[in-house]
């Protein structure tokens, strides 16, 4: 009831904001995607500062307490439904782009919650967060631009996009990611006539990347605890 409490106004927020994202939407694919993933970036704002909170009202000690983790996961509950909610309903009820578009915002929330737990401050937390989410969603344009004289730039080119948030929705969607005006004008998707990887990878990109920082938290709970109950 805490947890609850302490995060309703945003929660409410989210909700609102969820449930009128798909009548904000445009109903043309290519633009609803970019729309999502767009919509996407404002997930962390569910879960950061929260820590800063906590220590504000001297509650500090929760992060040290042997079930903290079960604190930070039942915390999670309510923001993980909005972004479920929000992906089912901007994803048109389609459930492939919903899987995708709803393991991309759980991995934008675990990250989130991650950086929040571990940075000094809530803006560096945020400033580390939009610079990692900032260099991923670009990473088409300025890592294939390194390999532009290599053979290995097609392939490179169509891991990259098949990665990205959007590339994964429209493959699942079985959308052309050739077609698509930023990837043809801002890449070379157009260029290379290539046979794009399954929209699985970015399922089982996001899932072990999830995991991973689940791992981290874990790891660094035991030696938090550790320290203070010894």
């Amino acid at each position: 009831m805490f947890i609850l409490r302490r995060d309703l106004v945003r929660l409410l927020v989210g909700a609102a904001f969820t449930l009128l994202l798909p009548l904000l939407l445009p109903r043309d694919p290519t633009v609803r995607i970019w729309g999502l993933v767009a919509a996407s970036l404002m997930v962390p704002g569910l879960v950061l500062g929260r820590r800063e909170r906590d220590v504000q009202a001297g509650l500090a000690a929760m992060d040290f307490c042997r079930k903290s983790f079960l604190l930070r996961v039942y915390g999670l509950i309510g923001p993980a439904v909005l972004v479920w909610v929000g992906a089912w309903l901007g994803c048109a009820l389609l459930w492939r782009p919903t899987l995708v578009l709803s393991l991309w915002g759980l991995l934008l929330l675990i990250l989130a919650d991650f950086l929040d737990r571990q940075c000094r401050s809530v803006n560096v937390a945020a400033l580390v967060i939009y610079v990692i989410i900032t260099a991923f969603l670009t990473s088409p344009l300025w890592i294939t631009i390194q390999f532009i004289k290599e053979s290995s730039c097609a392939s490179v080119l169509g891991w990259l996009l098949a990665l990205h948030p959007v590339g994964a929705i429209k493959l699942s969607w079985s959308i052309d990611l050739a077609k698509d005006p930023i990837f043809s004008h801002f890449t070379w998707a157009a260029v290379f006539d290539m046979d794009w990887p399954s929209w699985g990878w970015a399922i089982a990109f996001y899932l072990v990347s999830g995991c991973c920082l689940i791992a981290g938290c874990l790891h660094w709970q035991k030696r938090a605890s550790r320290c203070v109950w010894d």
